[in-house]
């Protein structure tokens, strides 16, 4: 995903349909002062510089091997993930955007498939 540029980034209240683009999530940033670029030469008016890496590891637990070697599905094994602490891709996006070090369009467009 695209880094806000350094330069240019200024703290900014996030309106409700923006928000709303991050379905359930949305609740997570609702109230907080959120970072974006304002654009300047440095980015070239994108109010972008750089990228960062948004990651999704799925700790191998006990519970989690003997769900797969018991043949349980995708949504069974997330479901018990996410219950055990498991970052969704989602999740791990919403923290760089309240870390400013990215925005919503960006977490938004990277994770579509993932709801959770």
């Amino acid at each position: 995903m695209r880094r806000i540029c350094e330069r240019c980034k200024e703290l900014y209240c996030s309106e409700a349909e923006e928000l709303e683009t991050l379905g359930e999530d949305d609740a997570l940033l609702r109230g907080q002062t959120l970072m974006r670029g304002r654009g300047c030469l440095a980015c070239k008016q994108t109010g972008y510089s750089g990228r960062t890496a948004l990651f999704e590891v799925l700790e191998l637990t006990r519970t989690i091997r003997r769900m797969v070697l018991d043949g349980h599905n995708e949504d069974t094994i997330k479901k018990q993930a996410i219950d055990d602490g498991f970052l969704t891709l989602r999740k791990a996006g919403i923290r760089k955007i309240l870390d400013g070090v990215t925005s919503i369009s960006e977490v938004r467009s990277a994770t579509l498939g993932d709801s959770d």
